[in-house]
């Protein structure tokens, strides 16, 4: 998810990157010198225009999943079971069998860490929280 939040960053500031380059590099290249303030006011065009994009769209960008397992990571849930190494949890009220590498009593919080095909490998929420 971190990625996807700086590619879609990257993506919406281009047009400055651009502009920046245009202004400093390949006008200059052509002996043409425009006043540094018409260079402001369009990087404050293009930094309001954007401003604007990002509120508009930025939870669209970085919404996560809703369905499929990629929407199960993530969530927490309590063992229905003592785990060790496997057992059954529950997560929003649907219950899950589950694999974990460390002894979880019935009835502690869990945290789901991965998804393998319908089994999921979970923590301990305490020790994800520590």
């Amino acid at each position: 998810m971190f990625w996807k939040r700086i590619a879609a960053l990257f993506i919406i500031l281009i047009d400055e990157i651009v502009f920046t380059t245009f202004f400093f590099v390949i006008l200059p290249i052509f002996d043409l010198y425009p006043p540094f303030s018409s260079y402001l006011s369009v990087m404050a065009i293009l930094i309001i225009k954007d401003i604007i994009i990002i509120k508009l769209i930025w939870n669209i960008i970085v919404k996560p999943p809703l369905l499929g397992k990629e929407s199960l990571i993530g969530k927490t849930g309590f063992a229905q079971s003592d785990l060790n190494p496997r057992g059954l949890v529950r997560i929003n009220n649907e219950f899950w069998r589950c694999e974990t590498s460390e002894f979880i009593a019935k009835g502690e919080p869990i945290v789901v860490i991965a998804v393998h095909g319908l089994i999921l490998k979970v923590e301990s929420l305490d020790k994800t929280l520590t």
